[in-house]
């Protein structure tokens, strides 16, 4: 993945025939949550009536963008799909990792919402445990492609970090998620999510990175966009060599793409870079 990762929109899933058809997108922006110094925040957006939910994203801010504004990140970037008729919607959770800020903030959540046969969403967790990394993978069926991703942190704590939440391959959606550098010493667990669906035409993933290399910057932004021909309709996120107190604050899906990591416990290490990935169909 890091190799993949060092070149403007690599191309990490090769396009398959087309067995569904996906009509009109749209990107429905959610409210924005109260803003407050609460240590957690949630915010949703819900698709239209008749819509389904393909994929999200979300973002923290810190007003003022002081010395502290890293120390908010994403605990949870969930597509939540309604099997009895309701609205479906993308969940998003924010949270201040320890100590905190004294900063106002706000989270605000994204909706990529449409109509597309056969979608449903799949859920993985990892094992409750106390280890500084865990990984949870949610799987598609073989004949199905990951068109959007998510993923959560159960029961955050201001000590954890989302620093993966992206395909892993054209079937597999991937969590990882990180203690700071403190760490933690109760047990906690993480989930995944794939939005699942018969391959639409023309499916691709593609990719680009924050930079060529990693660093010690305390922000790292990513973008990239689609082919031409093709819509964006996921959002991948990867710290392709997270360090503890580093997380995700922004999976933005708009044009161009958009990924923000930061160091939300100041770090010298070397981290990184970040990478964007784009799900792509015709």
């Amino acid at each position: 993945m890091a190799a993949l990762g060092l070149a403007g929109g690599v191309q990490l899933v090769s396009a398959v025939p087309a067995e569904a058809a996906i009509g009109a997108i749209q990107v429905i922006a959610g409210p924005l949550s109260p803003t407050n110094s609460e240590p957690l925040k949630s915010a949703s957006a819900n698709c239209p009536p008749g819509t389904q939910i393909i994929s999200g994203g979300g973002w923290v801010f810190v007003n003022g963008r002081g010395a502290d504004a890293d120390s908010v990140v994403l605990s949870q970037l969930q597509p939540v799909h309604s099997t009895s008729g309701g609205q479906d919607s993308f969940v998003v959770l924010g949270q201040e990792m320890a100590p905190g800020t004294s900063s106002t903030w706000w989270v605000q959540a994204f909706a990529v919402c449409g109509q597309v046969p056969g979608l449903h969403v799949v859920a993985g967790h990892s094992a409750l445990g106390s280890q500084p990394e865990q990984k949870a993978d949610a799987l598609c069926a073989s004949s199905e492609r990951v068109l959007g991703v998510g993923g959560r942190i159960v029961n955050p704590v201001g000590k954890v970090t989302l620093t993966k939440v992206a395909p892993l391959t054209a079937t597999t959606a991937e969590v990882v998620a990180d203690e700071d550098a403190t760490g933690l010493t109760s047990n906690w667990q993480i989930e995944a999510y794939a939005v699942c669906a018969p391959a639409p035409a023309g499916y691709q993933v593609v990719a680009n990175t924050s930079s060529s290399t990693a660093n010690s910057d305390p922000e790292q932004v990513a973008f990239v966009n689609c082919p031409p021909g093709t819509r964006a309709l996921g959002t991948g996120a990867v710290e392709l060599s997270p360090k503890p107190g580093t997380g995700l604050q922004v999976v933005f899906p708009g044009s161009p793409l958009e990924v923000v990591a930061v160091e939300s416990t100041p770090t010298s290490l070397l981290w990184g870079p970040t990478l964007v990935q784009g799900i792509c169909a015709t």
